[in-house]
């Protein structure tokens, strides 16, 4: 599990990132 972590945290991260991007 905590090495599922830093990933999942980076895919989360990621995504935000997209949205932001598409919703500017």
């Amino acid at each position: 599990m905590l090495v599922m972590a830093p990933r999942t945290v980076l895919l989360l991260l990621s995504a935000a990132l997209a949205l932001t991007e598409t919703w500017a």
